[in-house]
């Protein structure tokens, strides 16, 4: 007897706690449906794992140590150059390859930060939808053309994480492109299920993490001046939910089912803004005398919002190319030890080693072992001023967590930022007080707990929710 076909669905960064409570109250009949059929399974998280790495973890099975990928922006290693992420630079096949070589065919669509792998037996169609664009939209392999053609052009003609809603108006187009984007894809997804030969098929709703980001808002459900998700959060989910009710009804009841989010979704707070100041003040980043000081306060005084707004109307490369003079920027590279590398949720620092960047100052070793280690204390040592919370829940050696081949690629330490700071500033005993004026425009940033729903696989009956599986730790062998 051949094994059962496999649907995995990914809700790209939807959160678990919205999706229990709408699947609960009736706005999401199909999650509730699949909740009583299957087995739900909380994907807990310690905060290690970057958000961009999310779903090349689930897709190779491997951790960012292996596979390489951690976010959309990353060092150049050998130079102090930042520059976009190539997906197809992932060090890992992702699974369909795997599959593919087995004899398996398989269906891929949307997958976030996926390489275009374009195996004999599978049709792939790679950032047509997806949240962050970071290639043109296309279909594998070259036969798929008349895939292509079938699809049309997505409703969202640009990388919906760089263009801000400004306005009121901006926002309610983005809305409704949303909700034709999540109608779109699902006739798509329908449209492949049929005609397109498949033993696996996954794919990813990106709306539900869009509008995640520019959505979370004060709403009247959450009461006065809690930040919570506004209408077009539930309207999206709620959509999402009908399409895969639609594609679920349409496939073999033989057909193993996995809906998926592998982090979620919450107010944004997270203190990165501070980060390089707070490096500063430790002196290990170290600054040049002179005008750069003067473009870093102007820069400051520009608010961020417009800053995005300029920035959306720039080439990728041009936007690139700016971040990597903004990194090194006013820098005494001879003397800096540590800087900022950035990111778009956690903080991420890179050590400046010797033999890894071009004008090393740490050896690495135990100098870099303790340097490490001393940013690492003073870091969770930092309170906020207004709440007189910790403002980090924890420091992450990426060696210690992520080792592997791929580790020049990544920051030395990950910090992970408590939920309930204000960011304003921060102080220490060792620091005095550290302010800066954040620059991140969206209302929403990523939690990074996520979850599952199982239906059929390996024989898993229906059973009560199983917490504490962590979402790395399932993935990664």
């Amino acid at each position: 007897m051949s094994p059962p076909r496999v649907c995995l669905l990914g809700l790209d960064a939807a959160d678990a706690s919205l999706v229990e409570r709408w699947a609960d109250d009736g706005t999401l009949p199909t999650l509730a449906r699949l909740r009583q059929e299957a087995t739900w399974v909380a994907l807990e998280e310690d905060g290690a794992l970057p958000s961009g790495a999310v779903w090349p973890t689930m897709v190779t099975g491997t951790h960012p140590g292996h596979h390489g990928i951690f976010q959309r922006l990353g060092v150049v290693p050998g130079t102090w150059r930042v520059r976009t992420l190539d997906p197809d630079a992932c060090a890992v096949a992702p699974l369909w390859l795997r599959l593919d070589a087995a004899g398996a065919r398989s269906v891929v669509v949307d997958v976030p930060f996926a390489p275009a792998t374009g195996g004999q037996r599978s049709a792939q169609v790679v950032d047509w939808g997806t949240y962050e664009r970071l290639r043109p939209p296309g279909a594998l392999p070259r036969a798929a053309a008349a895939l292509a053609r079938r699809l049309g052009p997505y409703p969202i003609g640009w990388d919906a994480s760089t263009r801000v809603p400004l306005t009121a108006r901006a926002r309610r187009r983005l809305h409704a492109l949303l909700l034709r984007g999540v109608a779109t894809k699902g006739a798509a997804l329908r449209w492949l299920a049929r005609h397109e030969p498949w033993d696996f098929l996954v794919a990813v709703f990106g709306e539900t993490h869009a509008v995640g980001h520019w959505f979370w808002e004060t709403a009247p459900s959450t009461g006065a001046g809690q930040p919570g998700p506004g209408p077009a959060v539930r309207d999206v989910y709620r959509a999402v939910d009908v399409e895969l009710g639609r594609l679920l009804d349409e496939l073999d009841p033989t057909t193993a089912v996995v809906v998926l989010a592998g982090h979620g979704m919450g107010p944004n707070r997270d203190g990165r803004h501070l980060l390089a100041p707070v490096l500063d003040r430790l002196g290990v980043l170290v600054r040049t005398h002179g005008g750069s000081r003067v473009v870093h306060a102007l820069r400051a005084a520009c608010p961020a919002m417009v800053r995005h707004a300029v920035s959306r109307y720039l080439p990728r490369r041009a936007r690139a190319a700016l971040t990597s003079a903004w990194l090194s920027s006013g820098v005494d590279r001879a003397r800096t030890r540590a800087f900022v590398v950035p990111s778009h949720q956690q903080g991420f620092v890179r050590l400046n080693l010797v033999g890894r960047e071009p004008a090393g100052a740490v050896r690495p070793g135990s100098e870099a072992e303790a340097l490490c280690e001393a940013v690492a204390e003073a870091l969770t040592r930092l309170v906020d001023r207004d709440t007189g919370r910790p403002v980090v829940r924890r420091v992450f050696h990426a060696a210690r967590t992520f080792p592997g081949p791929q580790g020049h690629r990544l920051p030395d330490l990950l910090v992970a930022w408590a939920d309930d700071a204000a960011f304003r500033a921060v102080v220490s005993p060792e620091l005095g007080e550290v302010a800066a004026t954040p620059t991140d425009p969206r209302p929403g940033n990523h939690r990074p707990d996520g979850f599952a729903i199982v239906r059929g696989w390996f024989g898993l009956a229906p059973s009560p929710p199983m917490e504490g599986r962590s979402w790395a730790n399932a993935a990664v062998r």
